[in-house]
């Protein structure tokens, strides 16, 4: 019971400066290998020793609700805000948008990922990767593009968006405000291998 008690006593407390590195460094492993959150509760993952692996732990581990409940939407404002700040410098914005299903067809998201030059450097960033509920329909599709470039507010600087050349994403993107460029990938594909796309 003693051992028991001077080890709680001798590992960091959850706002200890090392101890938030480590929590924000778990944070960007699930985000950047896009790992489940449970992967902070299993076993394995719970040997991991932080500091040495020859003393005692003293790293306090989080539950995988810690992380998406209460750290995810603390780095989604911090990554946002980022975000927000470099759209706001640059002059024109361009667009790439797609759906992407998962195998079962359970499940659609219409991404929009913008594409613009910061001095020498050119960049992209993910805006937005939004969940269709329903039909997709030119209408609908065309209300969830907006519902993004409102968030970032680029509609004003918004040039151009590429996009597949399906009927519905063609009838999303006509007579806008920004110019619209479907993929040519496909033509150009085909033409090569000498297939018609008629």
């Amino acid at each position: 019971m003693e051992q028991a008690r001077a080890l709680k006593a001798s590992m960091w407390p959850d706002d200890h400066e090392i101890s938030r590195r480590i929590d924000k460094s778990i944070m960007d492993l699930i985000i950047v290998d896009m790992l489940p959150y449970s992967i902070v509760d299993s076993e394995a993952f719970r040997r991991l020793n932080f500091t040495d692996p020859h003393s005692p732990q003293k790293y306090n581990f989080k539950s995988e609700k810690y992380f998406r409940t209460t750290l995810m939407p603390q780095t989604y404002e911090i990554v946002s805000k980022k975000v927000y700040d470099l759209i706001a410098n640059c002059e024109w914005i361009s667009g790439t948008c797609d759906i992407w299903t998962n195998p079962p067809k359970t499940c659609s998201l219409l991404s929009l990922t913008g594409h613009f030059i910061m001095g020498p450097k050119r960049l992209k960033v993910i805006l937005g990767a939004k969940v269709l509920e329903n039909d997709h329909t030119g209408q609908y599709i065309d209300e969830k593009l907006q519902e993004m470039i409102t968030k970032w507010n680029i509609n004003k600087k918004l040039f151009l968006i590429l996009r597949d050349n399906a009927k519905n994403m063609v009838s999303a993107t006509r007579d806008q405000y920004y110019e619209s460029l479907g993929c040519t990938l496909k033509k150009m594909k085909a033409k090569q291998e000498g297939f018609s796309l008629s």
